[in-house]
């Protein structure tokens, strides 16, 4: 029973074999194999990566990549399994680097060749390599033991930035020179050694800054340099990097591990302070993935495990903030950050960032951002007190200086979320929430009450009068649009803003408390309806309004019609009632009538300013069979009145006087 299990136990061990053999060496496994190192590849690789031939035997490994007429590499490796040894070669030929340029939009001409070898045993062996990438000359020697690091040494000279970032699928903003000089041993149970990295003729690269971000840079050369040393299981460290627009200060200690390996390299503490100062944040643009500029100070430290646990924190004057921040690194990944801002200056904030400087305020902020290396998700809450600014144009209006108080939160996840904003201002509060975020697109109802439009002004300088409430969906992706609805004038008004264009549609407004908007005296009383378009950039529009069955109130024209003519024009039912009127600038250009079975009267021209509060008119009247020219001119409140009747002008009250009476017994 016994004999015939063990031939069981062998048979199934046999088969086992057979069949791992199957998947793994055979034509059949490698056939198997093929798609999932490809996957594997196509992960990894920056470019494109054809797998042309692939060979897994139990003593050989063949391997060739290719992409198109651009890439050649080889792997070729030979294994004696008794005895643990192996021998692996690579051959990389790049005939034409162009293809990195291409992803980053960046023009590369040149060659590159990378030989490199391993041989030795599994537990001891040595990795040499030799490369003219990026136009350098690199050479690599490594020799480990026991998976420990017992020796490295690295050089490379004259190697090209440029060509190196384009390489790693960085868009190159810098440029320079690269030189390289790495040497460590591990003897005794320590390491001594030495690195030291320079960067000679270094440049940012001012035509991709201008391309990219429209920004210019006059002054954009700089130098950097590292300098290690190792001793024992210290090694100090310095880094500096100078130039016209600021600089940067480091220096520390990283504490090695007993055994050097790449599982004890992850848990190496680092313990780094630095300090820095820049005159000029243009060139640091594409880290903020927008145009930037202004200066910054600010120190901090890197404390941690190197790849286990990495912490960067320290503070800056922000655009003139009090600002602390905290950044997390795992695997030299960020993991999340946070900051905490108090008195940022938000006008400096607004310049900084190239936007109009809506607002002198003082800015305090929370930040919190969480997965930055999948899907960040991010809290913002932030508070602002402070006046807003005058002379700068926000949608149709200018907002003089007013003291506000802005309140805003957002939750992110990516760039997607929601929030809520609240302003309030002198005599203006405006509610957004709540406030969706779609790919940094904004949008959302609002509510906008306006308590004294005597505080602000339409960006032509006209001052507008009394109080407006509004409400509506709004958006902003780059610019803000919104349409809008207010019941405040009496009747309905709906419309909406979007490329500078207000366009609106009003039912049933009552016509003098259109007019008194503008600070007009309300001569007529009606139910109105029409169209008004106007364009904030041109300061140019239109007001088309109708209606029926008016009356004329009680003003200074209707008192002097019956001063002069004897008529009573409030007595009147004015079947139609039009207004036509152009706006360009400060100054209206109306057209008006008023028509009812005895009265007609019609502009010939009337133009009012708004900023002088001054008016010239010249009206038409007929009432019956009498007909008189009135000229309403000078103050707009109080304009001067005169009347031509017929042939004749009248200018004495008392001639005035004596011709209407006579007109009125005629009758």
């Amino acid at each position: 029973m016994l004999k015939k299990s063990i031939f069981w136990f062998l048979g199934i061990v046999a088969a086992c074999a057979i069949i791992a053999y199957t998947l793994l060496f055979s034509a059949f496994g490698n056939a198997l194999l093929k798609p999932l190192l490809q996957a594997k590849i196509d992960s990894l690789a920056p470019i494109k990566l054809e797998i042309t031939q692939f060979s897994l035997k139990p003593d050989a490994l063949h391997l060739e990549l290719q992409n198109g007429a651009y890439i050649d590499i080889v792997l070729d490796g030979h294994f004696w399994i008794p005895s643990q040894e192996f021998t692996l070669t690579l051959n990389a030929l790049v005939h034409d680097i162009s293809i990195f340029g291409e992803l980053v939009d960046t023009p590369l001409q040149g060659a590159f060749r990378l030989e490199a070898q391993s041989s030795g045993t599994f537990d001891d062996f040595n990795i040499m390599a030799k490369s003219d990438i990026a136009k350098s000359f690199s050479t690599l020697h490594m020799h480990l033991r026991n998976q420990q690091l017992q020796s490295l040494e690295v050089h490379m000279q004259e190697a090209s930035i440029q060509e190196l970032l384009a390489m790693l699928g960085h868009k190159p903003y810098i440029n320079g020179v690269l030189n390289i000089d790495t040497k460590l041993i591990h003897k005794d149970s320590a390491f001594e050694g030495a690195t030291n990295a320079v960067v000679r003729n270094g440049v940012f690269n001012a035509e991709a800054l201008q391309k990219d971000f429209g920004i210019a840079l006059e002054d954009n050369s700089f130098s950097a340099r590292l300098d290690t040393q190792t001793q024992d299981k210290s090694i100090t460290h310095t880094f500096e990097f100078l130039a016209p627009i600021g600089n940067i200060h480091a220096q520390g200690v990283a504490t090695l591990p007993d055994t050097l390996s790449f599982a004890t390299l992850r848990t190496m503490p680092i313990d780094t302070s630095f300090r820095f100062g820049f005159s000029n944040l243009t060139p640091f643009s594409p880290i903020f993935a927008r145009a930037i500029r202004g200066s910054l100070q600010g120190s901090g430290t890197i404390t941690g495990a190197l790849l286990e646990a990495l912490e960067i924190q320290g503070d800056s004057d922000f655009a003139n903030s009090n600002t602390h921040y905290k950044l997390m690194f795992k695997d030299l990944l960020p993991l999340s950050f946070e900051a905490h801002t108090q008195n940022m200056a938000l006008k400096e904030l607004l310049w900084m960032l190239y936007l109009p400087p809506y607002a002198s305020a003082t800015l305090d902020a929370d930040l919190f951002m969480t997965n930055l290396h999948t899907t960040p998700t991010t809290k913002i809450v932030a508070k602002a007190n402070g006046m807003l600014n005058p002379d700068t144009k926000i949608m149709p209006l200018t907002l003089p200086r007013t003291p506000l108080t802005l309140h805003i939160s957002m939750n992110l996840n990516g760039s997607n979320g929601d929030g809520a904003l609240s302003l309030v201002g002198d005599g203006l509060q405006l509610e957004a929430n709540p406030l969706k975020i779609q790919d940094f697109t904004f949008s959302s109802p609002y509510t906008l009450h306006i308590q004294d439009l005597t505080k602000l002004a339409f960006s032509s300088g006209i001052t507008l009068r009394g109080g407006l409430d509004f409400s509506g969906n709004m958006t902003l992706d780059k610019l803000i649009a919104f349409d809008f609805l207010t019941q405040s004038l009496g009747g309905m008004i709906t419309g909406n803003y979007r490329d500078s264009q207000i366009n609106a549609q009003l039912h049933g407004i009552a016509s003098q408390k259109i007019l008194a908007l503008f600070g007009i005296a309300p001569v007529v009383q009606a139910e109105l309806s029409g169209n008004f378009s106007y364009n904030t950039l041109a300061q140019r529009g239109a007001l088309s309004l109708s209606g029926k069955d008016g009356k004329m109130t009680t003003n200074a024209l209707s008192n002097d019609v019956v001063r002069f003519l004897g008529v009573d024009m409030t007595k009147e039912i004015y079947q139609n009632v039009a207004l036509d009127t152009k706006f360009d600038d400060a100054t209206l250009h109306a057209n008006f009538a008023l028509d009812s079975q005895n009265t007609h009267l019609q502009s010939q021209k009337t133009h009012i300013n708004l900023q002088t509060r001054t008016i010239d008119s010249l009206l038409a009247l007929r009432i019956g069979k009498n007909e008189a020219n009135v000229w309403l001119t000078q103050n707009l409140e109080k304009p001067s009145v005169r009347v031509e009747l017929k042939n004749l002008v009248l200018d004495s009250a008392e001639l005035l006087q004596g011709l209407g009476n006579l007109l009125h017994k005629k009758k």
